[in-house]
């Protein structure tokens, strides 16, 4: 117990009651400690006190974990393994700005009962990729990164917003190895997603572009050489016709005023 006449104390004992410090760094039995001072003033002409030290460093060690996880940019949410409910039992502020939630909104609510699948989009499998990813960990007690999964979160008006997420799901084991909570952290990945997507379409109208200029060039490039064959086709036929010219001229010269034979002859040009 402190000397009820040490000046840095001195405040508390002359309240003349009971008193109790927030824990302090102090000497333990095996090393340093925190420790939680209590202390009882009997009121005699001894001016006697009674205090203790308890040692609470397991329970600041606890208040600091939570202040951290609460204080965490990541965001995440802890889950009871009590399949297939899995309760939300804690969640940090990070969490809760990516979902558009509150603490009391989802504490102690079933996780699929918080976070449903868009009823209007027939498509959607976030909750069922989901449970199969807590399922397996509960099985294998083993993390579980999930590739990039779409699951749509309700805003507060009620409508859906499209999200994609990069999730992991983790277990939390007790001194025996039993699974005693889950832990679920998930990154958003949307607008990474959007920007992919949106790279995507560029890319493939870009490979239209390509594909189609390609195109008109072979069709150029093959109706330049039909016309160059054409052009050394012409003079070969125009030459080949050359000695048949003096034998037409006589027929021609023959056939007098003959209509039937004229017009064959001009049918023959």
């Amino acid at each position: 117990i402190p000397n009820p006449r040490t000046r840095s104390r001195g405040m508390l004992f002359c309240a003349g009651a009971p008193f109790e410090r927030e824990p302090r760094a102090a000497a333990g039995q095996h090393g340093r400690m925190q420790a939680l001072f209590r202390a009882i003033h009997f009121l005699t002409s001894e001016n006697e006190w009674f205090g203790k030290a308890n040692d609470v460093t397991l329970r600041v060690k606890a208040d600091q974990s939570a202040r951290l996880f609460r204080a965490s940019p990541t965001p995440f949410l802890v889950l009871a393994p009590d399949s297939p409910r899995f309760t939300i039992t804690e969640v940090n502020d990070a969490y809760l700005t990516a979902t558009m939630r509150t603490r009391e909104g989802l504490i102690g609510r079933a996780l699929f009962d918080a976070f449903p699948d868009d009823p209007s989009d027939l498509d959607a499998d976030g909750v069922t990729n989901m449970r199969a990813s807590l399922e397996r960990v509960l099985a294998t007690r083993e993390p579980d990164a999930m590739p990039t999964l779409k699951y749509d979160i309700a805003r507060p008006d009620g409508g859906f917003e499209k999200r994609w997420w990069n999730p992991v799901n983790s277990a939390i084991l007790d001194d025996e190895g039993a699974v005693e909570a889950l832990l679920h952290h998930a990154t958003d990945v949307t607008e990474r997603h959007r920007v992919d997507a949106a790279l995507r379409q560029s890319e493939m109208r870009a490979r239209g572009v390509l594909d189609g200029a390609l195109r008109a060039g072979r069709r150029r490039a093959g109706e330049e050489r039909e016309s160059e064959e054409q052009r050394k086709i012409s003079p070969a036929a125009h030459e080949a016709s050359l000695p048949h010219r003096p034998l037409r001229r006589r027929l021609e010269t023959r056939a007098g005023g003959d209509p039937v034979i004229q017009t064959s002859l001009r049918s023959s040009r």
